[in-house]
């Protein structure tokens, strides 16, 4: 009895985490490959500013960090960096579209994977509402507010919306510009990519004429007016936070590998140069604000056109407008598109409806997955307010680029990159049952027993680090029996520990950095019981790391390698802790709402309609 509820379980564990790999030398693909590396570095450039160089220069710098702005910007752009170059590796690991989605399956299983799709497709969404609602705004604001008024006054009958989460009237200009902004997307990504490059060449250019001209009329003793510092250091982190999300779009960038002309030359030059040109603009934004007006009257609504016509400088507002609604058109481009990748492979896997994975055989577009999610945001800007849920995005960004941090080791730590069913650790122990296997594309028995065959004997191709001979010496030397058994047991299970090793270090990092940031004032008066909890969770974090110093790493054929394997997405992974932390509660509590029904989708159709649950039915031997 007991022996079948344990075999059930395992069972149940197995659907939860098959993977899926791809193959590196994996090319071929329904969609088109046409983006050059200008193309994907403009592909960068509007999904990280969007509407946010206009916006959240004058938020941050007015309500979270004051001048010290400037600085929340500079460490939002490391951490995303650092999280880029991790998506950099993955993409030449699995080189498919859906980023995140995909290397979370090929990674950590169909469950995880499942959840950040989930995530990316709300993220989507709610930057397409934002953008969509922005556009609308900054649209009226030039004719004088006539469409607000018009709306009101002859659909309401004069009366405004007044309900949670609604907006105060119909905004059908914010449904049109989505639905209109989807087409170059659906009917041709060099059309897409034509159109995005032609508005954000302009909006670059209207950024840095408002550089120009604030410097000349810029007044730098605001700086220190009230100190560089009005706010401390939690306003700058504070801050840092709000301005992750305007850096949040540079997996645009990985989501391309499967259209890009040359991916392993293409998607790192156009990650740096997107980096760096939306880095300058965000930058160039701030410091404009701050040497123009005292921080305290900055108006986050409108902070360009405020500051400027503080100084009689009116004649800017509809540059400024002309700059906001470009940058904005390049964002909706952007997630438009970047929505459809998402869509397009978790329907290509079975785990959304079968519709939706279809590519237009002249286009090479995946029209149906387009057309759903720019009509599902289409309808949300319409009737929704945003502004009460749009924090959520912050955190839904960070959880998923924790994935990916976590998902660069696994993968680098991985012998077996090739496509076919094989245990889910092939340094593991078959379990006999095929509960947990790994799911690709399905090749003949025999093909995949001389993959793995040819896979063992190469060792002399596989890049041996210093971890290896660390590993040699280690077992070879005298020590205890504890430590021998422990060595064995990662040795014996190599993939299996280093999944453990990282929950492990995360869980402890995640106790670690929330002692640090909410019992500060009980840690600077030595209270025990807190020096003690920093103590231990530091220690067992790092203890945690034990299986990454002593397991060799596989980095032969990568076309991008991560730097300081595994360091650098160790302090990535921190580094997103820290801005998780920051957070509040309410936002936490948004975020399980959001996972809940997204498992529950999984539950009721994902899981049964997946096409790794197909590809096992017909692959396992009948007992008869």
């Amino acid at each position: 009895m007991i022996m079948a509820i344990a075999r059930s379980c395992r069972q149940v564990c197995g659907l939860f985490t098959r993977r899926k790999h791809a193959g590196k030398e994996s090319n071929s693909t329904p969609l088109k490959r046409c983006l050059t590396a200008a193309d994907l570095t403009f592909v960068g450039i509007g999904a990280m500013l969007g509407s946010g160089v206009y916006i959240l220069p004058g938020e941050i710098a007015g309500e979270m960090a004051g001048p010290a702005a400037v600085l929340s910007f500079l460490i939002a752009g490391s951490v995303a960096l650092l999280n880029g170059f991790c998506f950099l590796e993955c993409a030449g690991q699995v080189p498919q579209t859906g980023a995140a989605y995909v290397y979370a399956y090929a990674s950590l299983g169909e469950l995880v994977a499942f959840l950040v799709g989930w995530n990316a497709i709300a993220i989507r969404v709610l930057a397409l509402v934002f953008l969509a609602r922005g556009w609308s705004a900054y649209f009226d604001d030039v004719l004088g507010g006539h469409i607000r008024n018009f709306t009101i006054e002859f659909v309401l009958q004069g009366e405004e919306w007044d309900a949670p989460l609604l907006t105060s009237f119909p905004d059908f200009t914010a449904g049109v510009v989505l639905l209109l902004g989807s087409i170059p997307v659906v009917f041709d990504v060099d059309m897409y990519a034509i159109v995005n490059n032609i508005v954000l060449a302009l909006n670059l250019a209207v950024v840095s004429l408002l550089f120009i001209v604030s410097m000349f009329c810029a007044d730098f003793s605001l700086l220190t007016k009230h100190g560089f510092f009005p706010l401390g250091y939690a306003g700058v982190m504070k801050g840092a936070v709000a301005a992750f999300i305007g850096f949040c779009g540079f997996d645009a960038i990985a989501l391309s590998s499967e259209e890009a002309k040359n991916p392993s030359r293409g998607l790192p030059i156009g990650l740096i140069n997107a980096f760096g040109a939306s880095f300058s603009a965000y930058t160039a934004g701030t410091l404009s604000l701050t040497v123009l007006t005292d921080y305290q009257v900055i108006q986050p609504q409108a902070p360009f056109a405020s500051a400027f016509g503080m100084i009689g400088i009116d004649w800017l507002r509809y540059i400024i407008s002309l700059g906001a609604i470009s940058s904005m058109t390049g964002g909706i481009l952007t997630n438009s598109y970047c929505l459809s990748r998402f869509v397009y492979p978790m329907s290509r896997d079975g785990l959304l409806p079968a519709l939706f994975a279809k590519t237009n055989e002249r286009t090479k577009t995946p029209i149906w997955a387009t057309m759903f999610g720019t009509s599902l945001a289409a309808i949300f800007s319409v009737i929704m307010d945003f502004v009460s849920v749009i924090n959520i995005i912050a955190l839904l960004c960070l959880m998923e680029f924790t994935v990916v941090c976590s998902a660069v080791v696994i993968l680098r730590y991985s012998p077996c990159t090739q496509s076919g069913y094989v245990p889910l650790d092939s340094g593991d122990e078959d379990t006999g049952d095929g509960s947990i296997l790994e799911m690709a594309e399905l090749k003949p028995p025999d093909q995949t027993v001389n993959e793995l065959n040819a896979l063992s004997n190469s060792e002399s191709n596989e890049s041996i680090t210093g971890a290896n001979r660390m590993h040699d010496c280690l077992a070879n030397s005298p020590s205890d029996s504890s430590q021998s058994s422990i060595l064995h047991l990662i040795k014996r299970h190599p993939r299996t520990a280093v999944v453990f090793s990282l929950a492990s270090h995360f869980l402890f990092e995640v106790v670690l950095v929330a002692l640090l940031t909410y019992m500060l004032k009980e840690l600077q008066h030595l209270e025990g019981a807190f020096i003690y909890g920093v103590i231990v969770s530091g220690s067992l974090s790092l203890m945690m790391c034990y299986p990454l110093l002593v397991l060799p790493t596989y980095d032969a054929g990568l076309s991008f390698k991560v730097p300081l394997m595994p360091l650098l997405p160790l302090v990535a992974l921190l580094c997103d802790v820290i801005l998780i932390i920051q957070l509040d509660a309410l936002v936490f509590g948004e975020g399980l709402i959001w996972m809940s029904l997204g498992l529950l989708l999984y539950l009721v159709y994902g899981v049964r309609h997946s096409l790794a649950s197909t590809r096992f039915e017909d692959s396992t031997p009948n007992d008869n």
